[in-house]
């Protein structure tokens, strides 16, 4: 099950680096994944080809004025029609956990009702319909 994890990222190139270089170091099966670095109106645009490739498939593509998060997830599924796991990643978020990949395609595997993941959640919903009070969060901080 091979995922295609993006990464809209909006100036903070050095930033998008270290969340590219912990991807790097803690992905488990290279074969089965994918990243694609989207340059979402960055002055100066990013030279993506910069970045590292030989770890597994890195795609880069540029929107000329930031489309915002959520909009490159449809331009991901537009360009990667047969994915079966497509993925949204801030570029401030550093991956720690090795084999963290591995664990999303389990819980995939596993659970056919299965429909979304994700770092920040909750059981409730507020008024406004953003996090209510049950919000959790997964983030280590040590670094990002």
């Amino acid at each position: 099950m091979k995922i295609i994890l993006g990464i809209p990222a909006v100036n903070q190139e050095e930033l998008t680096k270290r969340c590219v270089e912990s991807i790097e170091t803690t992905v488990y099966d290279r074969t089965q994944f994918q990243l694609a670095l989207i340059d979402n109106g960055s002055q100066p645009s990013f030279d993506t080809s910069s970045y590292a490739g030989d770890i597994f498939p890195l795609d880069g593509f540029r929107n000329e004025t930031n489309r915002g998060f959520y909009y490159p997830l449809l331009q991901l599924s537009q360009r990667y029609p047969d994915a079966e796991l497509l993925g949204l990643a801030h570029n401030d978020v550093l991956f720690y956990e090795n084999g963290w990949d591995q664990r999303l395609r389990l819980a995939f595997q596993s659970d056919p009702k299965l429909g979304l993941v994700g770092l920040c959640g909750s059981w409730q919903a507020d008024a406004a319909g953003g996090r209510g009070g049950g919000t959790m969060m997964r983030f280590r901080g040590k670094k990002g």
